[in-house]
Parts: C-alpha cells; sequence; structure tokens
C-alpha cells in the first residue's frame, strides 16, 4: 500500500477569537449570556472607545503626607490647601507645605468653596475663612446691631441675624453661601456670607443628607433614598422635587467639567446641555449626573450593581487622554477594608 501524501493545505488550528470589552463591565446580566462587548469585570485595564485594552499599574494608596487630610485645589489650579492634622497649610510647587497659622477643631472631612478669591472651609464643627489677602478669618460672625432708639417699637432686622452655621457640602449659588447639617439646609444672608437668619435661612430635607451640590439653575440634594433637585433663586419660593431614586453614597460628590462627560450621555429630547459643570456622585448603580433642570443621567444603571459602601472619596483623574472618576470607599463587607472604584467618563 503506497503511503499517503502529504495534505498540500496547512493545518488550521483552532479557530481565532476576537474579544472587545469596549462597553465595560456587566454586573446584571446572566453569567452565560453576558452582552457582546462587556465583560463580567475588568481590573487595571483602560477602555479606549475602539475597545481597545491597555494595562495599567494598580491603584494603590501611598502615604505622600502624614497626618494629612482633605486636600483641595482651586478651579484655576493657583491655590492648594490641606489640613494637617488641624492646621490648615498651603501647598506651594506640590512639595512644600506654607503653615498658614489657622487651626480647626472637631473631625471629619473639610469642605470647600471659593467665592470671590476667598475660600470658605468647614467640617460641620469649625471653620473658617481664606482671604484673598492671605489672611484668616472666623466662619459666621455676629452681627454689630446699635441699640435700640428710646421710644421705639421699630426692630432692626440685623437682631434677628446669626452667625452663618458650620456645615459641610458648602456651595456657592445665587449669591448665598449654603452648607448642610445632618437633615438641614442652612444658606446665608445675600452677599452676606457670614450670616443667616435664623427665623427663615433654612430647608428641611426629608431626611439624612449624603451629597449636596449646585448646577447654573438649582442645587441636588441626596438623601439616603433618593434624590431630590431644587430650582430657582428665590429661597422662599423653593422647594424640593424627587428626580432620582439613585441615592448617593455619603460624601462621594465630585463635580465634573462639561468637556470630561460623554455629551451623548447628557442628551435631553435630542438636545444637549451646555454646563460648565455638572455634579455627580457614587450611588449603588455606579455613576449619576446631575445637570441643569434637574435632569439626572446614571451611565451604567442597567448593568452596574456595586456592594453598599458606607462612604465614599471620589476625584476626576485625567491620565492618558482618559478621564475617570476615582472613588475611594469605606466598605461594610465584614473585612472593613477601603476599596478603589473607577469609572471611565469619556476620552480626549
Amino acid at each position: 500500500m503506497p503511503p499517503s501524501q502529504p495534505s498540500s493545505q496547512a493545518p488550521t488550528g483552532p479557530p481565532s477569537v476576537v474579544l472587545s470589552f469596549g462597553a465595560g463591565e456587566h454586573h446584571t446580566a446572566d453569567e452565560t449570556a453576558i452582552p457582546p462587548g462587556f465583560a463580567r469585570r475588568v481590573s487595571n485595564f483602560d477602555i479606549s472607545d475602539s475597545g481597545v485594552l491597555d494595562t495599567r499599574p494598580e491603584f494603590e494608596l501611598a502615604p505622600t503626607l502624614e497626618g494629612g487630610h482633605s486636600m483641595w485645589t482651586s478651579n484655576d489650579h493657583s491655590v492648594t490647601l490641606v489640613f494637617v492634622g488641624t492646621e490648615l497649610c498651603r501647598l506651594l510647587g506640590g512639595v512644600v507645605l506654607q503653615h498658614l497659622g489657622a487651626y480647626i477643631s472637631g473631625r471629619g472631612r473639610v469642605w470647600y468653596e471659593e467665592i470671590n478669591g476667598d475660600v470658605w472651609f468647614s467640617n460641620g464643627a469649625d471653620g473658617g475663612v481664606l482671604r484673598a489677602t492671605g489672611a484668616v478669618e472666623p466662619f459666621g460672625t455676629t452681627p454689630v446691631v446699635p441699640p435700640r432708639a428710646a421710644n421705639t417699637e421699630v426692630i432692626d432686622q440685623r437682631e434677628y441675624l446669626s452667625p452663618m452655621p458650620f456645615c459641610r457640602y458648602l456651595a456657592f449659588y445665587a449669591g448665598r453661601l449654603w452648607g448642610v447639617q445632618g437633615d438641614t439646609i442652612f444658606f446665608s444672608q445675600p452677599l452676606n456670607y457670614q450670616q443667616h437668619d435664623r427665623r427663615y435661612d433654612f430647608i428641611r430635607a426629608p431626611g439624612y443628607v449624603t451629597a449636596f451640590g449646585r448646577v447654573s439653575d438649582g442645587l441636588y440634594v441626596s438623601t439616603v433614598q433618593e434624590v431630590f433637585f431644587i430650582r430657582g433663586t428665590d429661597p422662599a419660593k423653593m422647594e424640593l422635587v424627587k428626580c432620582s431614586d439613585s441615592a448617593a453614597v455619603l460624601d462621594s460628590q465630585v463635580y465634573l467639567p462639561f468637556d470630561s462627560v460623554d455629551t451623548e450621555a447628557l442628551a435631553v429630547n435630542g438636545s444637549q446641555y451646555q454646563v460648565s459643570n455638572a455634579f455627580a456622585w457614587l450611588s449603588r448603580h455606579g455613576l449619576c449626573i446631575g445637570i441643569p433642570s434637574g435632569v439626572v443621567r446614571n451611565l451604567t444603571a442597567d448593568r452596574i450593581r456595586l456592594p453598599p459602601y458606607s462612604r465614599a472619596n471620589s476625584a476626576l483623574l485625567a491620565r492618558n487622554g482618559f478621564y475617570q472618576v476615582v472613588s475611594v470607599v469605606d466598605s461594610i463587607g465584614p473585612d472593613g477594608r477601603g476599596h478603589a472604584r473607577d469609572s471611565a467618563i469619556t476620552t480626549s
């Protein structure tokens, strides 16, 4: 029997498979039926708009400033402040600390708001104002009221003014300074950020507030259960209108420049809101973005499910052409350790 002749065709081997995960993670689909373009988990990869995956170094916590916390940078990046223990310091050139000689009592994260070059700061128990001149002044002052004239019933309205309360989630909106204590939203007198009228200058939220921030035409308020929008500029006419069930993880809020947000995600009735900043927060369903008119966009509602977190600290990271929101979270799990979760916003 003659030997068999070799085949003229080269062995084909197993078929090649091309995978694309440009759509990111999908937590809710059945394990055996994850939609094309998605992955169950993607760890330490950057994903381009075309679906290309590039490895990246793992995010890790690195000690850079012993005792440092509550770092803040101005919008124009000209001022960076940080607390070292209880003392307010300014960071110069990214490496040198300038001690400002101002101290804060109480515990917890310090919140900042810049108004006309002055920086207001408070942790809800104490605070101050760093003036553009470099001087540090008290947060909230008692008005000076002249003695009432004899035999007159005319009341000086300043008698009802008291120091603006120390607050968390500071925000400047409609010519007033706003902030939160527990379930109460306080606001200052118009153009007088040091004082407020204790009779009227507050709004009660329907629960403990977990996030609070401004957009061009209103304020977002998240409680443990739901999110509300406050529209308008006259506090006497303001009311809380529910706009979302995707409540914020405590302290997870972050402002996003408009050019860092995927504009398709913000389309409303075929139009796009051109806003200087969007207000964002981390929810159980991923990253939510609040834009003007009380419109909330949950970018990952149909596919992301996160475990319950007790608290988070979020920041916008620009790296290698990507904008990402990175949230360092306190988990409620038995290990009690913090984890980092990031969400790609868009690429430049």
